[in-house]
This record gives C-alpha cells, structure tokens and sequence, in this order.
C-alpha cells in the first residue's frame, strides 16, 4: 500500500520557516500479515513520521510551550516532541518542549519521567551539555523513582529511576542514594516483578489501554539499559505481554475478559492503543491506508515505535494467525493485591494485606477461530471484601460471514440485542 506525506525541509519551532519547501514523499506501507523485520520497521517508521509531519502536532507544541513549566505535562507531549526531534534534529520548539516537560511532578509525572528517559536516550545527540545538567538535576530531585500507584505507574517509575540513575551514576539523589544505588534497586524490582509475572500474570490483563504502557516501560528497558542483566529481564517481559496479547488478539481486537477496560465498539477499539500497537507488528486491524495516514497515534505507540524490539517470530505468526486454527486458550489472572507485595521497597514502605484468600480474581477461556472468535471470564472485581464469588461474567464474540443476515442476538435482564458481524 502507497501512502504519501507531507514533509518540510524545516519543520515548525526552527529558526524560520518562511523559505521552507513542503513537498510530499511516498512511503510504501506493507500489507496486514506481513511480519517480517523490515515491514515491522516501516511501520514503525511510519508511526513516527507521520507523527513529526502532521501539522497538529506542531500546533499542539507551539500552544504547549506557552505553559509555566512546571504545569507543562509531558504524558502526551514528550512522545510527539520526540518524533519531531527524531525527524528534524533541529527542531528548537521540540527540545524546548521536553526540557520543559520533564520536570513535570504533577499527577502524571510517571508518564513523563518515563518518556522524557526515552527522549534523553534516544536524542541525546541533540542535548547540549548544559541541558544534560538539566536532566541530572531534575531526576536527582525526583521524589517518585520508589513510589507506588497502579500497576503501570510502578513500572514507569522504576525503569526511570533505572535509566537515570545509569546516566548519572555518581550524582545524588532522592533518599540518600547514588544513581549507582537507584540503578541497581531499580533492577532489583524487575527481578522480583519479572517472577511473580512469569509465576502468575500481570494484574492489568490485557488492557487495551495499559498493556501499552507496560511494554513501552519494558521497551525502554530492553532499548537503553546498559547491564546486560536489565536487557534480558526486559526482554523476558516483553516476550511475555506480547505473547499474551498475540494469543488473543483477532479480528481487530482481544478477545475474551480482560482486566481494566471497556470496549466501547469495535470502531473504538480500533483506535485504542493495543491495536494500533500491534497493528505495527503485522496484526490485521483492517484500517484503510487514508485512516492511518490521518490518525492521531497514541503515546505510547510513538514511544515503542522507536525502540528496536522485535518479538521472536513465533509469537508475531500467533499475533497474524498464521498458525493453524482453531485454538482454544484457558488462563488465570493475578489479582492487585497478590503483585503488591513484589513492588515493595526500603525507602518508601507500603503496608501490603496479610492475608488474601485468592491469589487469582480474572479466570478466562477463548476460542480462536478462522472466521469466529468467542471468550468469557469470571471477573473477581470486589478485591476489599474478599469474596471468593465471582461477581461478573465477561462474554466476547467477534465474526465475519458473507452471509446476509449476520447477527446475533444477545439477551440480557430480559432484553434483546441485535448485533451486526463483520462482512468481507
């Protein structure tokens, strides 16, 4: 497929651009399926200068920057400053922005630690030495490397300290420590969360808007992790959430009951980012070449399209179903109290629950065929109150047929629902 894109010869936030050319360059986008490592990487190419070319996405800098900077939140900004950067190396608006951003400590600061770790890596080149001090100074001060939160916040927080920390190993940081010190902590969290993973699950199951946050984290990790140790516990992880994700992704979405998350309509789905994600690793989302080119990409999908990671090849035949079919998957989830006690640190102390009559609350079947698809799930959602009773069923069913009468019909407190199936 045959894509073009508007390009500058200056992009928005250099000196000038009044003598700019805009000229528009084809790109070939492969075709769904097609798994292979040079495909992966023009997608992810793709991702990326879409991102930077889009003239939004200079607009979305230009009012950001006016923003005091320590209200400046890079949760979505870094990323696309980043891809600007990526392309245009001399983009003064871009870097403005990150320098600016990343020292965010507002509700979202994970969000950006975590990019603006992948944005000091990645573009190093283009920091000078005195916007490198800025860096150091702002990621020794941070209180948040050993905080707590959700899931994924922890991992963001932990693989930012990991990566900062190995950047400026002999300054001093938070809590007494050297970046030596935060590093290896750090790394300490990936080995104990990494077993309880392996041992069990995620807790955030194959959610279609925080799986993307995990392997970006873990990315990262694999991407610009200099101890040999960190890359391949990051790469165990990576090979573990893609695996999951591959078993279970078909028909343009995950099938079956998943943990934090709502559909909302296949439409909607298609946008979230856990399809666009995968969409980049060869998974069939049947978009049109005119949507992609025009779509707003997620955060995160920007921020893994510019790591190097490729899955083995075959969890990416799992992922473009091309294994033989039909299969059936039976899997027990980990609760959030059960991973709690993983994350636990010497220098911000959390009082984990002693005792939790359950180790798992999301229990889940999913059949996987050619043309249907079909999950359930009993979902323990009352984690305080310790029940051992399932208090919700989770069903999915995705199909396409040629036929013209392609529903089905759903009944629930007595009543009835049509659903439409995919043609074609």
């Amino acid at each position: 497929m045959s894509f073009f894109l508007v390009e500058r010869t200056k992009a928005v936030g250099t000196s000038s651009v009044k003598n700019e050319k805009v000229v528009q360059k084809k790109y070939e986008l492969p075709e769904p399926g097609d798994i292979s490592e040079i495909a992966i990487k023009m997608r992810k190419r793709f991702v990326l200068v879409q991102t930077a070319s889009n003239t939004s996405s200079h607009k979305l800098l230009s009012n950001a920057i006016k923003q005091k900077t320590n209200l400046l939140n890079g949760k979505h900004l870094i990323p696309i400053a980043s891809a600007v950067l990526s392309s245009y190396p001399d983009n003064k608006l871009a870097k403005d922005v990150i320098l600016s951003a990343m020292c965010f400590r507002g509700r979202d600061s994970m969000f950006t630690k975590i990019r603006a770790a992948q944005a000091f890596h990645h573009l190093r080149h283009v920091f000078n030495k005195q916007e490198i001090s800025q860096f150091e100074q702002e990621m020794a001060a941070y209180t948040g490397f050993f905080g707590y939160g959700t899931e994924n916040h922890i991992a963001m927080k932990r693989i930012a300290g990991l990566l900062f920390g190995q950047s400026f190993p002999d300054a001093q940081f938070h809590h007494g420590l050297t970046g030596a010190e935060v590093m290896k902590k750090c790394m300490s969290y990936m080995a104990q969360y990494g077993r309880a993973v392996y041992g069990s699950s995620n807790s955030e199951f194959l959610s279609h808007i925080y799986f993307p946050v995990h392997i970006e984290a873990w990315a990262d990790a694999y991407q610009y992790a200099k101890d040999p140790a960190a890359k391949v516990m990051a790469k165990a992880l990576l090979d573990w959430f893609f695996a999951n994700a591959a078993l279970n992704f078909h028909h343009r979405f995950i099938n079956g009951a998943i943990h934090r998350g709502s559909y909302g309509g296949i439409e909607k789905y298609r946008r979230h980012a856990l399809s666009r994600l995968l969409w980049m690793y060869g998974a069939n989302t049947e978009e049109t070449t005119q949507k992609l080119s025009s779509a707003r990409m997620p955060p995160a999908v920007i921020s893994v399209a510019m790591t190097d990671y490729i899955p083995h090849r075959a969890i990416l035949n799992i992922l473009s179903k091309q294994v033989k079919l039909p299969f059936a998957i039976c899997q027990a989830c980990a609760n959030k109290a059960y991973l709690e006690k993983f994350y636990q640190n010497k220098m911000i102390t959390k009082k984990v629950p002693s005792k939790y009559p359950y180790e798992k609350s999301l229990f889940r079947n999913v059949y996987i065929g050619e043309n249907y698809a079909m999950g359930d799930g009993n979902l323990r959602i009352a984690l305080e109150s310790y029940s051992s009773i399932p208090t919700t069923v989770a069903f999915t069913a995705s199909w396409r047929s040629q036929y013209p009468y392609n529903y089905l019909f759903t009944k629930k407190n007595g009543a009835e629902k049509k659903k439409n199936g995919a043609t074609g």
